[in-house]
C-alpha cells in the first residue's frame, strides 16, 4: 500500500500543477477580426483568476473594461463595451485556444457577427 501511495501521490501532485496552468490565458492578446468589412483590432489584457477573467480591451479612444470567462483549458468568452467617440458598441466573443499563443473564433459587434484570430504577446 505505501508503494502504491509512493508511485500515485507524485503522479497526482504533477497532474495537478499541470492543470492549474493550462488554458490560463492572463496576459496581453492582439485580436484581429472583422465584420461587414471593417477591421476589428483591439488588444485585449486578461487576468486570469480560476474560470474567471478580467482585464480591459484597447482599440477604441479609449481602454474598456472586460469581464470573461475560462471555463476549461480551450475555451474563452469576454465581452466589453467600445466607446468610439460616444457611440458605445456591445462586444463579444467566444473563441477556441489553438495553442498556447493562439485562439480563434467567433465574436459579435452589436449583434452582427465576425470572425477573430488572436495571438498572445
Amino acid at each position: 500500500m505505501k508503494l502504491l501511495f509512493a508511485i500515485t501521490a507524485p503522479a497526482l501532485l504533477l497532474g495537478t500543477i499541470h492543470s492549474a496552468g493550462a488554458g490560463d490565458v492572463s496576459g496581453t492578446w492582439k485580436v484581429d477580426g472583422s465584420v461587414f468589412g471593417y477591421s476589428v483590432k483591439p488588444t485585449c489584457t486578461f487576468k486570469q483568476e480560476g474560470t474567471k477573467l478580467t482585464g480591459t480591451c484597447a482599440g477604441a479612444p479609449n481602454d474598456a473594461p472586460l469581464t470573461g470567462e475560462a471555463p476549461d483549458a480551450k475555451t474563452v468568452s469576454w465581452e466589453y463595451i467600445a466607446d468610439d467617440k460616444g457611440d458605445k458598441h456591445e462586444m463579444k466573443f467566444m473563441g477556441v485556444l489553438d495553442s498556447d499563443k493562439t485562439m480563434k473564433g467567433k465574436f459579435t459587434a452589436d449583434g452582427h457577427g465576425g470572425k477573430f484570430t488572436a495571438q498572445e504577446q
